[in-house]
């Protein structure tokens, strides 16, 4: 949905209305913060507070109740009409997502999630840059975040059979992670690998072989290729 500074616009304010007199619920109401006078994080964020207000005053909701089903879509860079939002406005309106407990966080678009050359693109907006100073990957690295953060509801569990009784094997105790004699750079969980990136772990150097995030080398996801001993 499109927004304003102050939540919803009008046309969205009636968009909730129609949902009301429906009956209807949808999982999530997203609203877009972005091409209506924004300027950083910090008017985002205001922007969702507003919009938590109209989702609670529209179907008297409580106010968690009414994050639980507001989500925020933002537009990475330089957006249509020239506003800029960076890595630490993402970061800002992460980090109010998962305080309030918004159901989405995304942003438009993995596309555009690289750097433009120039960085500028010459002050125009790009469907396959940003048009700010970045890594390939930045910016998707927050909504791996929060995705790892976000809340899951389980399905009701089936009580299993009681299973007979087996001796519980000593637990491998898990490698303290090092650099060993490796002069490449130790792996960190909260950045963001491309392919070809070098990192130690465990004193082994790895490559990796596509984008990951927290995908820790040897790991089941095989982001990683195992280049031998340091």
């Amino acid at each position: 949905m499109p927004s304003t500074t102050t939540g919803a616009n009008y046309f969205g304010q009636q968009l909730l209305n129609e949902a009301k007199s429906l009956g209807f619920t949808p999982n999530d109401y997203t609203i877009m913060p972005f091409d209506g006078g924004f300027s950083g994080g910090s008017s985002q964020v205001t922007a969702l507070q507003d919009f938590n207000a109209q989702l609670v005053s529209t179907f008297g909701w409580t106010s968690a109740q009414a994050y639980a089903r507001e989500g925020f879509s933002g537009m990475n860079g330089r957006t249509d009409i020239g506003e800029y939002f960076y890595q630490n406005d993402f970061q800002k309106v992460l980090s109010f997502a998962e305080s309030s407990g918004l159901s989405r966080y995304t942003f438009w678009s993995v596309n555009r999630d690289r750097q433009c050359n120039p960085v500028n693109n010459n002050g125009v907006t790009s469907s396959e840059c940003s048009s700010v100073a970045q890594n390939s990957w930045d910016f998707a690295a927050y909504t791996v975040a929060f995705a790892n953060h976000a809340p899951v509801t389980p399905p009701t569990p089936t009580p299993p059979p009681t299973p007979s009784p087996t001796p519980t094997p000593t637990p491998t105790p898990t490698p303290t992670p090092t650099t060993g004699g490796c002069t490449a750079a130790a792996w960190v969980s909260n950045i963001a690998y491309v392919s070809g990136d070098v990192v130690s772990y465990g004193g082994v150097k790895w490559t990796a072989n596509q984008w990951n995030y927290n995908e820790v080398p040897g790991g089941a996801s095989g982001a990683w290729n195992n280049d031998g001993p340091c």
